[in-house]
């Protein structure tokens, strides 16, 4: 993941997630400042403020969301295969385990996994409100009236990585993604900060044997254009670790 250190050179942009933590956490401690509480008032002051910013859907709370990740160890890869001729997209996640593990463990963790996403013809990467949530469940299918896609657009999940988990594409669109970052008047056109998280997650995938090290590699040939610190930090770190294998 992108260090949190790496971020104090970036202009503040607060995502809303961030404003509902802010806004919960205000109203948790007015009420509470002088008295006892338990995680579970802190987690309904949290989700009476989502649904007030209408950041966080109605029928879901943030206690069984935050029960996920607080409850379990690791974090999710989650695995985006495209249908190209219909336009939709499987969504599959799974414990990520940084080193290959012979044979492959049978871990069965799932989180409640906040899905953002941005295409080729929609590259906005300011929307950081998840426009479907992974409900602990093991895949989803995103249909084609909500990717919004056509076959020729890459798409690129976790929008300025506000979500805590690595994102593995299919071939063809890691290719669509590489053509965008090598040309040197589009690269930037995907945020910076997704920038350095196609950096960070392919090289970690590869790492851990789910991604091809040519595709990993091709994602950062296109750091010649580079002008910005945080993807640089990115593959420095990564290629770091292949240097101290050699």
């Amino acid at each position: 993941m992108i260090s949190s250190t790496d971020s104090k050179s970036l202009p503040v942009e607060y995502p809303p997630l961030l404003m509902v933590l802010k806004l919960g956490l205000q109203k948790y401690i007015k009420k509470k400042a002088m008295g006892s509480s338990t995680q579970a008032e802190l987690w309904a002051f949290l989700t009476n403020a989502g649904h007030e910013m209408r950041t966080l859907p109605e029928k879901m709370d943030v206690e069984t969301i935050m029960n996920t990740w607080t409850l379990q160890t690791g974090f999710p890869v989650i695995r985006v295969a495209r249908d190209y001729d219909a336009g939709s997209a499987v969504v599959k996640q799974k414990r990520f385990f940084l080193e290959p593990i012979e044979p492959e463990p049978t871990d069965t963790s799932l989180w409640w996994v906040p899905l953002t996403v941005a295409t080729r013809n929609r590259p906005n990467f300011r929307v950081t409100k998840p426009f479907h949530w992974l409900r602990a469940e093991p895949n989803l299918t995103i249909k084609q009236e909500d990717l919004n896609a056509e076959s020729d657009d890459w798409i690129i999940f976790n929008i300025q990585q506000t979500g805590y988990y690595r994102v593995l594409y299919d071939e063809k669109n890691w290719y669509l993604i590489i053509a965008t970052l090598r040309n040197s008047t589009t690269y930037n056109t995907i945020h910076l900060l997704n920038r350095a998280q196609l950096i960070d997650d392919a090289m970690n995938l590869a790492r851990a044997g789910l991604l091809d090290y040519k595709i990993a590699l091709d994602v950062t040939a296109y750091l010649q254009y580079e002008t910005e610190l945080v993807p640089w930090r990115s593959a420095m770190q990564a290629l770091g670790y292949i240097e101290g294998q050699l």
